[in-house]
């Protein structure tokens, strides 16, 4: 019995690493709060890459925002958000990258209010980023924007006061 145990430990971690799936690099991706964001607030993300084996492996590189709405966003060399699948580095060989306050926008009140879902993502040169098996390293980011207006009425029929949940109202 004592026996039966080990050996079945055994199989199941091996069917555990044959089957989990080998990253070629570790990546980062980080915002500069916490989570929760509001209109007129700046967004600024930094990133990493840090190869774990296949360095130089030639890849493509990743930035992409998912909407609260479901919709998918790709940010290109130049920083323009695009609505196709357009990489941020392409034929990158694969090596450490740290990449600091990369990139930073104000956020406006055009934005809709949900959770907005970041990737960083890494496959080899002209793989399909949808398909995950050909990640060679991915990280993520969730963001909560907060796009709600409050009008606060007073006593005095004179004083109204609409301000921005989550900041200070005069």
């Amino acid at each position: 019995m004592r026996k039966f145990k080990h050996s079945s430990l055994l199989a199941i971690m091996l069917l555990v690493v044959l089957v989990a799936p080998i990253s070629a690099a570790t990546l980062s991706l980080g915002t500069n709060h916490p989570i929760s964001y509001s209109p007129g607030d700046t967004l600024i993300l930094s990133g990493s890459i840090l190869p774990t084996y296949d360095r130089g492996i030639l890849s493509d590189i990743y930035v992409a925002v998912v909407f609260p709405n479901g919709s998918i966003q790709t940010l290109d060399e130049n920083f323009v958000w695009h609505d196709t699948l357009v990489p941020i580095l392409s034929a990158f060989r694969l090596a450490k990258l740290d990449a600091p306050n990369f990139y930073s926008v104000q956020l406006t009140s055009a934005l809709p209010s949900g959770l907005y879902i970041l990737y960083l993502v890494a496959v080899p040169t002209g793989a399909n980023p949808f398909d995950t098996s050909t990640w060679l390293g991915s990280a993520r980011a969730v963001i909560a924007f907060n796009n709600y207006n409050i009008t606060l009425v007073c006593s005095d029929p004179s004083c109204v006061v609409t301000c921005i949940v989550g900041k200070t109202c005069p």
